[in-house]
């Protein structure tokens, strides 16, 4: 009768032998392990700085693939809609396609929204600037001398 025995078990000598490496191994390990300690320093270098944030470029790298994402599923979303939702509706042509636009645009500016938001730039930004934008275009109106004659 032949009975299976456990294994023997291994030196303590033998165990460290075998769980050490090569020397190739260890350099290579090391090598991954410095790039991947360069590649966390690039990724949250700071580009800028906005009121109480600060943007890196990890920031902005993730905000760019959600933009670019996004663009494509709006694109893919709003035409789903557009060719299979709304002929089931039996809604004309042309409001199917004014409905599959504002779709498209409204999906697009949430978007943007939140691209933005990762990138961590405030939205107060833009209200000043269109505030800015207003003043100037009216001041420019009462400085401008009118282009349209009388009569």
């Amino acid at each position: 009768m032949i009975r299976a025995s456990s294994p023997a078990p291994i030196p303590d000598s033998a165990a460290q032998q075998a769980t050490a490496g090569t020397p190739a191994l260890e350099q290579n390990e090391s090598a991954l392990g410095q790039a991947s300690t360069k590649a966390g320093e690039i990724w949250d270098t700071q580009l800028f700085s906005v009121q109480d944030t600060t943007v890196t470029i990890g920031q902005i790298v993730i905000a760019l693939l959600v933009l670019v994402l996004g663009v494509v599923a709006a694109k893919v979303i709003s035409r789903r809609i557009g060719t299979r939702v709304l002929p089931r509706l039996r809604i004309d042509p042309g409001p199917a396609h004014a409905i599959q636009s504002i779709l498209y645009y409204l999906l697009l500016t949430f978007v943007v929204v939140l691209a933005l938001q990762i990138a961590a730039v405030p939205l107060t930004i833009f209200t000043i600037f269109a505030a800015r934008s207003r003043w100037a275009l009216a001041s420019d109106r009462r400085t401008s001398p009118t282009t349209l004659s009388p009569g």
